[in-house]
């Protein structure tokens, strides 16, 4: 999706995205805001190809009190990449308050910004589970949280990097 302005989007899976035994997901220049979701507050991915946010702003997006993925809950995916974009405000009420991943490719945060997020469980930005790498590169993480952690987790359980950022 190119150029996209999203504004309140509420369903089960996926606030603006459902993709499922699909191809990649790409959401590029576009702007979403307050969009709900029980998983995945824009984007619910399973069994489909990488998700990829380019360019793009995301604000106050949440997944459901028990779900996971304030902006992208990815299940045995392609890999998930924010590029050059800004995520503010979004939540899970579980795990993963920007990403959630379950048995997918890496986990890239690049020349991005990312603020006041916050899972109620694990993963302030990123909760990965039997997923690659997890890495932040020339990328801010400014007020993020997790509940019951106490801080922003970047959890690659199963994979080559296990990366902490205190707050």
């Amino acid at each position: 999706m190119a150029a996209l302005n999203l504004l309140g989007l509420a369903t089960a899976l996926g606030g603006v995205v459902y993709a499922s035994y699909s191809g990649a997901v790409s959401l590029t220049d576009s702007t979403v805001t307050d969009c709900y979701a029980f998983r995945g507050g824009v984007v619910f991915a399973s069994f489909s190809g990488a998700v990829s946010l380019t360019g793009s702003t995301v604000s106050d997006c949440s997944a459901g009190s028990q779900g996971n993925g304030g902006v992208v809950s990815a299940e045995n995916s392609g890999a998930v990449s924010l590029i050059g974009s800004t995520v503010t405000g979004c939540s899970a009420g579980y795990y993963g308050g920007v990403v959630h991943s379950s048995g997918i490719g890496a986990v890239s945060l690049i020349d991005s910004t990312v603020r006041d997020c916050s899972a109620g469980s694990t993963g302030g930005v990123v909760s990965a589970s039997g997923s690659g790498a997890v890495s932040l590169v020339g990328s801010s993480v400014t007020r993020c949280s997790a509940g019951s952690v106490r801080r922003v987790e970047l959890a690659a359980s199963n994979s080559a990097a296990r990366q902490r950022v205190e707050r």
